[in-house]
């Protein structure tokens, strides 16, 4: 299984080296796999393409626990363990309330994430590497 620090470093250079948000083709509904080829949410970065189904869409993570929990265990996500479910709420909730008027999405993303880290005594180096290029 995941740990909290792998998924936070899988979801996070997943976001950022995506560089936008994943939403439907009308950009106003975040998607786990988006419009554009390519685009995942910050869950979306931890279900293995091989996994993925289209039925998952429009349910959130907490949701997403109660009716898809093969689903999660195979992607390594265990919400019984180290914290894993706060944390993939939060990232979640990070990816899905970006407002392109607030600023640049990586920007927002590298706020953001940075003050999550912060909060849950998170290693940053997914962050600093970002910000390093």
């Amino acid at each position: 299984m995941l740990t909290g620090q792998e998924i936070f470093n899988k979801s996070v250079s997943g976001l950022l080296n995506q560089g936008k948000q994943s939403n439907d083709e009308f950009g106003d509904s975040c998607m786990y796999r988006g419009n554009e080829e390519g685009s995942k949410c910050a869950i979306g970065h931890l279900i293995d393409d091989n996994l993925y189904t289209p039925k998952i869409e429009g349910h959130t993570f907490r949701c997403l626990v109660g009716t898809e929990p093969v689903l999660l265990t195979s992607c390594g996500i265990d919400v019984e363990y180290d914290n894993v479910f706060e944390l993939c709420i939060m990232l979640q909730i990070i990816h899905d309330e970006y407002n392109s008027t607030d600023s640049p999405f990586n920007q927002y993303i590298i706020r953001q994430c940075t003050a999550l880290a912060d909060t849950k005594g998170f290693d940053k180096t997914v962050l600093q590497n970002w910000e390093a290029n």
